[in-house]
């Protein structure tokens, strides 16, 4: 991400120099920061001063116009080169967050600076995205706490500001979808979406700020929301940003789908086909006190920390909560249904053998986390495996209990069998 500090100037050659060197160049999360003087009519020697200590390009008015035209000039040259970079970045229509950003971003510039070839591309764009949605009513970027947050304030912004008819009518019928799927995975009890997750920054929403809260506390309130204290310190909390625009377009929940994010709306297994080549699916069953989620990915999906194939999240007395989750380089799949995940990993060779299965929840003993048994606050897990292991071991706040792919040569799939059963 780029930052572009814009200062408009009136004869500040006193001062600019002062101001430009105050000005950070590195922030954590920003790739670079830019600064932009407007001048607004000087007549000494501001914006030579300004760029000899630093400043990265000037935009000049011809005669005085004001600070608030200078700022409007300020927002428009940054709007232009924002749009430039985007074009330039030829996002493919899979990169879903940034694809929906990018097709409504094309079309608020063709309307702004009457650009008709800027808008030729955001319906384009749009179209692809629109076919990829149709083709199984998901997005690429699946089940993500984090990126559905983005995905649905770009729809909203297609169907209340899109220039373009046919923005606005792909993004309401895009936005009732996503919302209705969402409403499957969702469980208002625990307060939490099921798993799997392909792009997640956390595995409680309690605890760090997931956008898609955000979205949820509109139809919730905030008491019933998956969402964070707000007098207590808590993660991820620059995402907490973008809550006045999620109030100020609102959420559009389909009337089937609100139930399902005020209360539990009973048992399910839930099953979604996210591709079809390679077919990637996401499955996972919801019970009363208890959640699983698994993603068959055939063994495409790159893992990465933020990509969690199998997932188990759990209540116990009371409010409590507690989830586990795989860690692993190795290409793995998992399934989910009634108390039961099984995962595999059909090709171990050439990746780090190691399977690290991450447990949080209060009053873990490391001592009762054995081969074959798990014994957790509230929770019994049979474990069945052709792995080795487990060493148990505290990092921070979790417990990891780590196998190895069988040392035998054969490089034959690892497997693990989790069988749930919850204490009364």
């Amino acid at each position: 991400m780029k930052l572009i500090v814009q200062i408009p100037v009136l004869n500040e050659a006193a001062t600019i120099a002062a101001v430009i060197r105050d000005i950070p160049r590195a922030i954590p999360g920003v790739d670079s920061v830019e600064v932009l003087i407007i001048d607004d009519g000087c007549t000494d020697d501001t914006v030579e001063i300004a760029l000899a200590h630093g400043a990265d390009f000037v935009v000049r008015h011809t005669g005085r116009k004001g600070l608030a035209r200078a700022f409007q000039t300020g927002i428009d040259t940054a709007l232009r080169r924002a749009i430039a970079g985007t074009l330039a970045r030829n996002v493919p229509a899979s990169y879903t967050n940034i694809a929906l950003m990018t097709a409504f971003l094309l079309d608020f510039g063709a309307a702004r600076f009457r650009e008709p070839a800027w808008q030729a591309k955001s319906e384009q764009l749009a179209a692809k995205i629109l076919q990829r949605f149709r083709a199984n009513r998901t997005f690429d970027e699946y089940n993500s706490p984090t990126y559905y947050a983005i995905d649905l304030y770009a729809l909203a912004l297609w169907r209340s500001y899109a220039s373009s008819p046919a923005l606005r009518a792909a993004g309401a019928e895009m936005e009732a979808a996503l919302w209705s799927d969402i409403a499957q995975f969702y469980h208002a009890g625990m307060r939490n979406l099921a798993g799997p997750y392909d792009r997640s920054y956390g595995m409680d929403m309690r605890h760090y700020v997931a956008g898609v809260g955000m979205w949820i506390w509109l139809a919730s309130g905030y008491a019933r929301a998956p969402f964070p204290d707000l007098s207590q310190p808590f993660e991820h909390a620059w995402d907490f940003a973008i809550a006045p625009l999620v109030a100020l377009l609102g959420a559009q929940i389909p009337p089937e789908a609100l139930p399902y994010f005020l209360a539990f709306q009973g048992e399910r297994q839930v099953e979604r086909v996210i591709a079809a080549e390679p077919r990637r699916v996401a499955i996972a069953w919801l019970g009363p006190h208890l959640m699983l989620g698994a993603q068959d990915s055939s063994s495409s999906h790159v893992m990465n920390e933020q990509f969690h194939p199998a997932t188990a999240h759990w209540q116990f007395a009371g409010e409590p909560l507690g989830w586990l989750r795989l860690r692993t380089s190795a290409p793995t799949d998992a399934w989910a249904e009634r108390g039961r995940l099984s995962i595999v990993c059909a090709q171990p060779a050439g990746h780090d053998p190691t399977f690290v299965f991450q447990i949080a929840a209060e009053g873990v003993d490391l001592a009762a986390l054995r081969h074959n048994h798990w014994a957790l606050p509230g929770l019994s897990v049979r474990v069945e495996t052709n792995a080795a292991g487990p060493p148990a071991t505290r990092n921070r706040d979790l417990a990891e209990i780590r196998y190895t792919a069988p040392a035998d040569g054969t490089n034959a799939p690892v497997r693990f069998t989790l069988r749930f059963e919850q204490e009364e």
